[in-house]
């Protein structure tokens, strides 16, 4: 079995950068992509619903983990509190 991450630090960033370039590049090619030939109401549109996805995902783990470190620590009132203040 082949083991990763293995060999010089400048072999190991250019396989990482590959692999960052792969996962993260095609959305934001696919919505250049897109640019070209949708109406711009349609752009506005997607761009705000990327946008609302990618701030509410943010937002949605702030407020779990501030719920999930009392809880780990055994504070359930102050668990209990938090939750009652975001629902």
């Amino acid at each position: 079995m082949k083991k990763f991450n293995q060999g010089s630090n400048l072999i190991r960033f250019c396989f990482g950068f590959l692999a960052w370039g792969i996962l993260v590049l095609p959305l934001p090619i696919f919505i250049f992509w897109l640019q070209s030939f949708l109406p711009f109401y349609l752009l506005i549109i997607i761009n705000v619903y990327i946008v609302y996805w990618a701030v509410a995902l943010n937002s949605l783990n702030q407020h779990g983990m501030q719920i999930y470190k009392p809880l780990i620590e055994g504070d359930l009132n102050k668990a209990q509190r938090l939750l009652r203040l975001y629902c």
